[in-house]
């Protein structure tokens, strides 16, 4: 009976290395993507626009932030906590991308409706309307990001947290 409980042990130390691995390396491809491609795109536009640029991260974060209301974290535990109970997990998923779904919907489509307000709320200008009229792309594909990220990690799916973390900075 010992050398089962070995054996599970040494399985479950694997799968945690294995993971932080995965998450590590995530971590590095990431912040090698933002540090390359920040010089990369201050060297291709003027400062002006890179100020605009920091203004519509702002108010890209600012919203995603908002659309989350601590849902990302909150997945996370109870998909680990069913999962250890042995429950199913997928209807949770389902609620979760349907109502951070609908509040990130909410919130973008003020972006698309409203740019002008934005842009002279930010810029003092109109000038940058269609570029907040993008963002509205932006904040729906990356506001789920987090949760699907989130769902992997309590599910225990490490692994199929990095491709999905790198492909999301890769594509933003």
């Amino acid at each position: 009976m010992a050398d089962i409980s070995d054996r599970n042990t040494a399985l479950n130390v694997r799968v945690v290395a294995f993971g932080y691995f995965y998450l590590t390396a995530r971590n590095i491809l990431s912040t090698l993507i933002g540090v390359l491609g920040c010089p990369f795109l201050t060297k291709s536009v003027s400062q002006v626009d890179v100020n605009a640029l920091a203004g519509l991260t702002l108010l890209a974060t600012l919203l995603q932030t908002l659309s989350d209301l601590g849902l990302s974290s909150s997945l996370a535990k109870f998909v680990s906590e069913l999962r250890g109970r042995g429950e199913g997990t997928a209807s949770y998923l389902i609620s979760a991308i349907t109502f951070r779904g609908a509040i990130a919907y909410t919130l973008s489509l003020l972006l698309l409706i409203i740019p002008e307000r934005f842009s002279t709320l930010l810029f003092k200008t109109t000038t940058y309307s269609p570029a907040i009229r993008l963002l509205f792309l932006d904040l729906l594909l990356i506001s789920l990001t987090p949760l699907l990220s989130s769902f992997l990690l309590g599910a225990g799916r490490l692994k199929a947290i990095a491709p999905c973390g790198v492909a999301s900075t890769s594509a933003r």
